[in-house]
């Protein structure tokens, strides 16, 4: 079972940021996961809220600011947690992710942030970076927003797309069956055992959020399930052996 790095080594570094995946990327892990959201002049930033207050020491919506006007605040804020070795850590831009992730090798999980802000473009300008950096095979688009990936996967792209979900959506055996994502990501607590063959015999991969517990994730793993996030990859591989 592949352990992918959620939002960096976010157990041990600012979550989302250039030193956290840089630490991921020195981990046997098959790759790294991120959020992503737009600025008010148009950049891909990497965040996991749409706004800042929690991962910050700033206040304020992500698509209200420009990237200047982010990149004024420090990054290793984040809530109840004390990461002031890193400080200050500014907001990475998609672009500086991934030119940070390709010369490793490892996969990246790009989770587009539209299910509360639809950011028009959005999946048009991720799309965009990927082919920059020569990634569509290395990269895998995710969303909780099942148009957004409809439309990201619209956009003829190989890039292999993802839907998330926390709460069991009734149309998900359908649109598996319908070849609409390759692959599906649920919360840990939404992972039964059927779910897992359904998705396997659609040809689906299943990549389960956000496991840091051993006993969890080897029950995931004997389910079939091919991957787990965790905010602290190596001591999750450690204790799996």
């Amino acid at each position: 079972m592949q352990v992918w790095a959620h939002r960096g080594v976010s157990a041990h570094a600012p979550e989302n940021t250039l030193p956290a995946f840089a630490a991921a990327l020195e981990l046997p892990v098959e790759g790294i996961e991120l959020d992503v959201h737009l600025t008010a002049d148009g950049v891909a930033v990497v965040c996991h809220d749409e706004r800042i207050d929690r991962t910050s020491d700033g206040s304020g919506s992500i698509a209200d600011m420009t990237l200047g006007e982010l990149r004024a605040f420090d990054f290793s804020q984040v809530e109840g947690k004390d990461f002031a070795t890193f400080a200050p850590c500014r907001i990475p831009t998609l672009d500086e992710v991934l030119a940070l992730a390709a010369p490793s090798g490892k996969r990246v999980n790009i989770e587009l942030k539209t299910d509360e802000n639809p950011y028009p473009g959005i999946e048009e300008t991720v799309h965009g970076i990927i082919r920059a950096h020569g990634m569509e095979d290395r990269v895998v688009v995710s969303s909780f927003n099942r148009e957004s990936v409809a439309r990201f996967k619209a956009l003829g792209s190989a890039v292999p797309v993802a839907y998330l979900f926390y709460r069991w959506p009734r149309e998900v055996h359908a649109d598996m069956a319908k070849g609409l994502w390759n692959a599906v990501h649920p919360r840990f607590t939404c992972c039964p055992r059927f779910l897992v063959r359904w998705a396997h015999a659609a040809g689906l991969a299943v990549r389960v959020y956000t496991v840091d517990d051993a006993a969890r994730a080897r029950r995931l793993a004997a389910k079939g399930v091919d991957a787990v996030f965790s905010n602290d990859p190596a001591a999750l591989m450690a204790a799996l052996g």
